[in-house]
């Protein structure tokens, strides 16, 4: 049986919101490995190849590239592809591990779990934040759970996007609809829209104190999505998003949400701050992801 074959026995009647399948490569010259690093990798989508891959004098003795192109892939397979990764450096202890996911950004992966960006000196530094092979993985999972919403917003509610002569329904509708699928891929945690409450120093207040763009003032705001727990404990504000439509955005508005994001992805505990920009089709959305209270890059488009 192949793998493929074992993968839609084991896999049969589940959706695992796969959209392509994973390509494994390996160098030709360690061909004879190949059934080893398809074992490691048994019960996802993945397809296995013995490619030929030049070797440099400081590269280590085997490489293997994982290309997960643009594919929303679920938690359970990324669950699955990590457990692989571990399987792969407990047999070759010496291998060179690289992950490559669109728009051409390459991670290379140590047998200790650092994580280095490659290919060119910008994404080094855009992508400083993932250090291990657990960042690598939170950062893919929850881009590929929003991507996931995403796709099932204008695949479901493309009315809501063509109405009013083409100008679309207000941002809190579009907003509302989908928050309803951030519940469904974060059934752990709550999704809640304006949270006009927070609980600062014990006291229960209308919002969270942001400073301004000034420097000199604040203001209580409440941000459009937040997926956190509503409870006063330490680390259960999660991700929070800011978001605007196509016809309904500019410089001071754009910079008030990327404001807010970067304070309460640094002073308040979130882990990810989204700045998005709904298009008014899937190809036209954009977003700014925020970590740390970092901008880690510019408004770019979601789907190619």
């Amino acid at each position: 049986m192949t793998l493929m074959d074992n993968w839609k026995e084991t896999t049969q009647g589940v959706s695992t919101g796969i959209s392509e399948s994973i390509h494994i490569s390996i160098s030709r010259e360690h061909n004879k490995y190949l059934k080893d690093v398809e074992d490691c990798f048994r019960g996802i989508s993945v397809s296995v190849k013995a490619d030929y891959c030049r070797l440099s004098a400081e590269e280590l003795p085997m490489q293997i590239i994982i290309f997960l192109g643009g594919a929303v892939l679920s938690g359970i397979i990324y669950d699955l592809l990590k457990s692989g990764i571990y399987k792969l450096f407990s047999i070759f202890k010496d291998a060179q591990i690289t992950v490559r996911i669109e728009h051409n950004i390459m991670f290379s992966i140590a047998p200790d779990e650092r994580v280095l960006p490659i290919v060119v000196s910008w994404l080094r530094e855009k992508y400083s934040h993932i250090k291990t092979l657990n960042d690598l993985f939170s950062y893919l999972q929850i881009t590929n759970k929003i991507k996931q919403c995403l796709e099932k917003l204008y695949q479901n509610d493309s009315i809501l996007f063509e109405r009013n002569k083409g100008k679309g329904l207000c941002e809190r509708c579009i907003v509302f609809r989908f928050a309803l699928y951030l519940q469904e891929v974060f059934p752990d945690d709550i999704v809640d829209c304006d949270f006009n409450s927070a609980l600062v120093n014990g006291q229960d207040i209308r919002g969270k104190p942001i400073r301004n763009s000034n420097g000199k003032t604040s203001t209580d705001r409440f941000v459009d999505i937040i997926v956190h727990k509503r409870t006063a404990e330490a680390n259960t504000d999660f991700i929070c998003f800011e978001i605007k439509k196509w016809n309904n955005y500019d410089k001071k508005a754009t910079a008030k949400d990327k404001n807010n994001l970067s304070i309460l992805t640094s002073e308040y505990g979130y882990q990810y701050g989204f700045y998005l920009i709904f298009g008014r089709n899937k190809k036209a959305t954009k977003w700014s992801i925020f970590q740390n209270g970092k901008q880690l890059n510019d408004e770019e488009v979601i789907f190619d």
